[in-house]
């Protein structure tokens, strides 16, 4: 058998890469769906902007 103290350090940094591992995909998939987002407002917030755009110079030419 191994050496007890080799083991243990073999095994705390399998322990800690695993967790690095796992933290890294954790923090993608909090990121990745926040810009999708923020993606999806930008262009739904430019098109209902510039359709009230165009209905408010539409309800103007026609009141003026």
């Amino acid at each position: 058998m191994k050496n007890p103290q080799q083991f243990f350090k073999a095994q705390t940094n399998q322990v800690i890469n695993k967790s690095t591992e796992s933290f890294g995909q954790f923090k993608q998939f909090l990121f990745a769906p926040n810009l999708l987002t923020f993606v999806i407002s930008v262009v739904v917030g430019n098109s209902f902007g510039a359709t009230v755009k165009e209905l408010v110079n539409t309800v103007s030419g026609v009141l003026a």
